[in-house]
Order: structure tokens, then sequence, then C-alpha cells
């Protein structure tokens, strides 16, 4: 009965980690689909390798599905494999999320579309290449591709930084990852020798990012000493805290020569926080012999445990040895790295969003559905505010800072009136005018003014008459007075203009 009960409790407790695995790696997916990611640095688990390095086949081993081959670049483009565990049926959809335009310029906004889906395993590899060209050629219409009977016309682009996403329900596991194109080391045709940086530049991209678990796949066939995966890994993450080696091919190693890389395994050169793993996966001619994937697994386990040295390896050293417990140990380490930035990312989306917030909140307030009410009402705040500016009744602001230009203006103005002199005129005095001048005028002008009074037509005609160029001071001087002193304008006291 207590063994019974132990075993219980190891199922419960296995199902909540798994549960709980499923719903930090759901998370993080639904935050690279709405564009997360170009603004947050999203754990993200991204492998990258030399060309021809096996990395196709890793992710093959990993997915059990099948991808595009070819003797060259088969990978054009980087693409996302999302894992997820279900109770329904095995189904592969496959979406296109455009994150750059054609000019290679970052969208506002990312643009993820539905391509299509298949429900076999075999299918998946010419879905994922007709996707592919749809991204290689971003002028012709993406449906086109998925229907049509594709032929060997060149494409517009040889790559692309947009992406391919394949989300695979009821695998046997929980896991996301990116593959990334091959890093190419030499050309055949030295017009194609631009592809060699803008690979690097594509991978760069994404290893650089802190949050990033970089899966260096090294192929058992090159030196490792020459192999452009190990540079770039080095310098995107010098102190190798997080970058796990997947050594491939380990079959074509030549007799006698297994001790270098027996030392990676074991952590004894080229040391890497995460370690190294290593997988054998079939070969050419045993997939085009009709090899299947479980037949692959079981080739597989059967190397390791016949071939030395690697069947002699120490038993913590053997969980290092499969595609099965890469599978298991990639997952683990994604879910840890959720765990570890979720409060950093909640902080960071937090931040973001009430920044945002204050950002919105200086837009002016939305139009009303009546435009014409808007309008009057927006008319009469602005006459308000202008009223109250220029009356200087609460807003003093303008009649302060013009004051001074106000007085000498005025000062200018009253410089120009009439100048009266009594007695004769000196010879350089003609605009000037006399006392017998005046009274001559006023004498001329005289109407039914009460005694003592004088016609204001008087000052009017001996401008008009002597200087006809003041015929506008009056008003000129009147309207700067209304500005100085409103009360004195309104009431009519002008008496002092002349």
């Amino acid at each position: 009965m207590p063994m019974k009960s132990a075993l219980t409790s190891s199922f419960l407790e296995s199902s909540k980690f798994k549960k709980r695995h499923s719903v930090l790696i759901k998370l993080v997916d639904a935050m690279r689909d709405c564009g997360a990611n170009l603004d947050l640095d999203i754990p993200t688990i991204v492998f990258c390798g030399n060309q021809s390095a096996g990395k196709s086949s890793l992710i093959e081993a990993i997915s059990e599905i099948e991808l595009p081959r070819s003797d060259g670049t088969c990978t054009r483009c980087p693409m996302e494999v999302r894992l997820s565990t279900s109770s329904s049926s095995w189904e592969c959809v496959v979406s296109l999320r455009k994150e750059y335009d054609t000019n290679g310029k970052i969208l506002d906004r990312p643009q993820e579309k539905y391509f299509g889906s298949v429900k076999a395993k075999k299918d998946v590899g010419l879905l994922v290449i007709r996707a592919q060209r749809a991204l290689l050629n971003p002028e012709r219409a993406t449906d086109f591709f998925a229907c049509v009977n594709l032929d060997d016309s060149p494409d517009d682009l040889q790559f692309t930084k947009n992406v391919v996403v394949l989300h695979i329900k009821g695998a046997d596991i929980d896991l996301s990852l990116i593959d990334l194109p091959g890093i190419i080391r030499s050309v055949d045709d030295p017009n194609d020798n631009h592809l060699i940086p803008l690979v690097r530049s594509l991978v760069q991209v994404y290893i650089e990012k802190p949050k990033t678990i970089i899966v260096a796949t090294i192929s058992c066939k090159d030196d490792i000493d020459n192999q452009e995966v190990i540079q770039m890994a080095k310098s995107a993450d010098p102190e190798g805290l997080r970058t796990l080696g997947v050594l491939t091919k380990p079959d074509t190693i030549e007799l006698h020569c297994e001790a270098v890389w027996l030392e990676l395994l074991k952590g004894l050169k080229y040391k890497l926080a995460l370690g190294y793993t290593m997988v054998r996966n079939p070969s050419k001619k045993e997939l085009l012999d009709g090899l299947t994937r479980t037949e692959a697994r079981n080739l597989e386990n059967q190397f390791f445990e016949s071939t030395e040295p690697w069947r002699s390896l120490e038993r913590d050293h053997k969980c290092q040895l499969g595609v099965a417990n890469l599978s298991s140990e990639l997952s683990d380490l994604l879910v840890r790295l959720i765990e570890i930035n979720l409060p950093i990312m909640r902080e960071t989306l937090q931040n973001s969003m009430e920044s945002v917030d204050e950002q919105l909140s200086k837009l002016p307030r939305p139009l009303a559905s009546n435009l014409q009410r808007e309008y009057l009402d927006a008319l009469q705040s602005l006459r308000e505010h202008l009223d109250d500016v220029v009356s200087a009744k609460k807003n003093k602001d303008l009649y302060q800072a013009i004051m001074k230009e106000s007085e000498e203006f005025f000062e200018r103005i009253r410089q120009t009136r009439p100048k009266f002199v009594f007695g004769d005129k000196a010879p350089n005095d003609k605009d000037k005018l006399t006392y017998t001048d005046v009274q001559k005028l006023i004498r001329e002008r005289k109407g039914r003014e009460l005694p003592g009074h004088t016609s204001p037509e008087v000052t009017a005609e001996i401008i008009k008459v002597i200087r006809p160029k003041y015929f506008m001071t009056d008003i000129l001087i009147f309207l700067l007075i209304r500005l100085q002193d409103p009360s004195k304008a309104m009431a009519g006291d002008n008496k002092n203009i002349f």
C-alpha cells in the first residue's frame, strides 16, 4: 500500500510539472505571436551551426517531422518550431510571421498569417518549402505558393529575416525552438559572396540576446577549430554560460581520433556551463533506404551501446547521449529560463504600459459624433482664451511681455503729432502751426457751438489741410490707448490725443 501511494504521488508531481512546462512555454509563444520579442528579450532556444553540420536532421529528430533537404542550404529563413502536447490528433499548422518589410526594416507591428496545415508528418516538408518560397518572394501573393505546383524559377530573395512558424500539436514534449540558416564559409559563385556576411548577421541578431540559449551544432566530421559556429558562440557568450554544444555525426569520427570529442563531452576542453550532448542521426543513405524515425532512434541507441568510447562512459555522462535526452534537457532549460525571467518581463511590460498610457493621456480627446458642435465649442474656447489674454483680466503674460514695446510704440506715435508754436514761424518751421493759424481756422469753421466750445471738426480740418500724413494718427493713437487702458477709449476720453 505505501508503495502504491508513493507511485501515485510521483505520478501527480510529474503531471503537475509537465502541465507547468506546457503553460510557461505556451505563454512565451503567445508573447512572441503579438510581437513582444521585438521589445522584450524573451527566453528562446536557437539552433545554429555551420552549413551541413546536421542541424536540420537534429530538428527533425526532436520534432519528428520531415524538413526540406538539399546538398546546399535548405534553411533560407528562420524557422520557429513549437511543440505542444495535446490529447487531440497530430497536426502541423504553418504560419508566416513578417517582422521586416521588403527593405529589411523592422515593422512597427509584426504580421502573422495562417499559411496551411497538414495531418501527416510526411507532408510537412513540402508545406515548409512552399512557406519559405512565399517569404522569399514578397511581391507575389502568399496564396499563390500555398496551392500551385512549384517550379524551379529563381526567388526574388536568397535569404529573408521573416519567419516560418510551425505549430505542432500532439507532440511528445512541450518545447519551442528556432532553427537558423547554416553559417556559410565559402561560395562557389563569386557573385554570392555577399551571402556570407548576410547569414552571419542574421545568426548574430538571434544569439547575441542575453536570454537566448545557443544550441551550437558541431559536426564531428570536421575539425572543431575550423567551425565558425564556435567562434560566433564565443563572441556572443564569452563566458559560455548559455551555450549548449551538440556533437553530431559521431559515426564519422576516424578510428583512434575519438579522444578530442570525448574531452569535449566530459567538459575537459572548450568548457561550457550547459555542457555538451552527442547525437547520432541517420545518414543520407539510411534516409534514402527509407529508415523510419523509430528505427533511427533504435539505431542511435545501438551505436552508443556498442561503440567505444561511448559505451564505456560513466553513468553521469550517459545522460549526454541521444536525442531523447537532448529534448528533455532543452525543455527543462527553457522552462527554468522562463521562470527566472518572468518577473523581469512582467516589470518591463508594466513600465512600458505605463509609459504608453502617459503618452496617450497627452493626446487630444477623441472627436464626438457631432463634429459641427465640436468645431463651435473649440472656436468658443479659443475666443474666450484670446479675450482673456488680450484683456489681461486673468492672464497677464501677453500684456507684460509687450509692455515695453507698447510704450515705445506709443511714444513714437505721440512724437508725430502736429506741433504748435507761439509767435512767428521760423524759416525751418514750415510744418508747425502758430496760435494765429489755429485761431483763424476756428473762426472760419465756427458753427452753432456754445460759447467757449470748439467743434471737433476743427482738429480734423487742421490735420487734413496742414499735414495729410497725420490723417491716420488719431486712429492709431486711439487703438494704442485702447490696448493700454480700454476704459478711457470706451469713455471717449481722448482729449489728450493731440
